[in-house]
């Protein structure tokens, strides 16, 4: 779930930095597209720069190559009157642990981890 602030936030980034070129991948990361390599030290530089008000990155990047790719949930707190857990809790702790695997490169293939709040799986975490 993203605000309609969040979502401008990251159209107004797509317009500063990558002539309004972005996009959402199935796992729900966005991918700001650059037609020039020396755009992305900058759109780096902006995006490490935004933080929470905790200080934690407000934008994190990676999960590309050998890395931990975003992580997919349902969001069961918002429709389910079945679960038997909410993934948030759980999928925070665990993208928390494996932060420094999802920014860098060392594992030998992609790895992704999904959640599921019941065995219905109906936010599609197969």
């Amino acid at each position: 779930l993203k605000s309609v602030t969040h979502i401008r936030e990251f159209c107004a980034i797509a317009d500063k930095h990558c002539d309004g070129h972005m996009r959402f991948t199935n796992r729900n990361t966005i991918e700001f597209m650059v037609d020039d390599n020396c755009k992305v030290d900058r759109l780096i530089m902006d995006l490490e720069g935004r933080k929470l008000d905790g200080a934690s990155f407000k934008f994190r990047i990676g999960g590309t190559g050998a890395a931990v790719t975003n992580i997919i949930h349902t969001k069961a707190w918002i429709h389910c009157h079945t679960r038997a857990t909410d993934a948030s809790g759980p999928v925070k702790a665990t993208m928390d642990e494996l932060f420094a695997d999802f920014q860098n490169h060392r594992l030998a293939a992609k790895l992704r981890v999904s959640l599921a709040c019941c065995l219905y799986m109906c936010g599609a975490v197969q």
